[in-house]
């Protein structure tokens, strides 16, 4: 079903793990609404470019102002993006240094709805943010009636409950990604994004184009998160058994 609750009276935040996943994942939310959203990206995600012509130094800062330009051009309410770079991608170590302090800037309280990327994000950085970091957030005062959406960037969410109509905000979602020329000088991820967001569109019941998510309560996030997060200590405990015993 097409979204249907008036999100210009709910206050949002919407949890970024680098960026350019913020369009990929939510782009049409943030131009629609935009002025009720707060935006938090934990990761800048500062690795030096494949042909080597620009270092992890360099590349943090150039992902950091586009994320900012992006940002502003978006008119979001606040914004704050994390620094991390280096060669020890992925940066869990540093991601986990930072968390404190980036938890530290939220008001949770205020907040109706959290976005963050779904369960099955086949990005270790993606993960931390669903499993890690929002587990941590949750910890802090926040509303009874708060709201978790989920929505996808590197894995399709497995069930829909809810799919945003972004027909009329796909050419301004497609000239903001031209900002994030970092990412754009090495992999077409703004034509990725429209055909995903095709795909979805024709889910949902046939528009255009459109998001999709998946919204639950924090009691179903808690429960979801146990069982999954018991899986993926079960799958690397099988992996280290075959490494061991050299069966493949």
């Amino acid at each position: 079903m097409i979204f249907n609750n008036d999100f210009y009276n709910k206050c949002l935040l919407v949890i970024i793990p680098h960026p350019d996943d913020d369009l990929l994942g939510t782009g049409g939310l943030l131009v629609k609404y935009g002025e009720n959203v707060d935006t938090i990206c934990v990761s800048s995600s500062g690795i030096p470019s494949i042909d080597g012509r620009v270092s992890a130094e360099e590349r943090n800062r150039m992902r950091i102002n586009e994320w900012y330009e992006v940002m502003k051009l978006l008119k979001v309410n606040n914004t704050y993006i994390n620094s991390t770079y280096g060669d020890d991608f992925p940066f869990i170590a540093q991601l986990n240094e930072s968390m404190e302090k980036i938890i530290d800037k939220i008001d949770l309280s205020k907040y109706d709805y959290i976005f963050i990327p779904g369960f099955l994000e086949n990005h270790e950085e993606h993960r931390w943010v669903t499993y890690t970091f929002t587990n941590a957030l949750l910890k802090k005062k926040h509303k009874k009636s708060l709201k978790i959406a989920l929505y996808e960037v590197w894995a399709l969410l497995p069930r829909v409950t809810d799919y945003l109509d972004i027909s009329s905000e796909m050419d301004k979602i497609l000239d903001l990604f031209k900002i994030y020329k970092s990412q754009l000088d090495y992999v077409d991820y703004d034509k990725r994004l429209e055909g995903l967001a095709r795909y979805r569109g024709l889910m949902a019941s046939r528009v255009a184009y459109a998001e999709a998510y998946v919204v639950i309560s924090i009691f179903k996030y808690r429960l979801i998160r146990l069982v999954f997060g018991i899986a993926i200590k079960f799958k690397k405990l099988i992996r280290i058994i075959r490494g061991k015993s050299g069966k493949y």
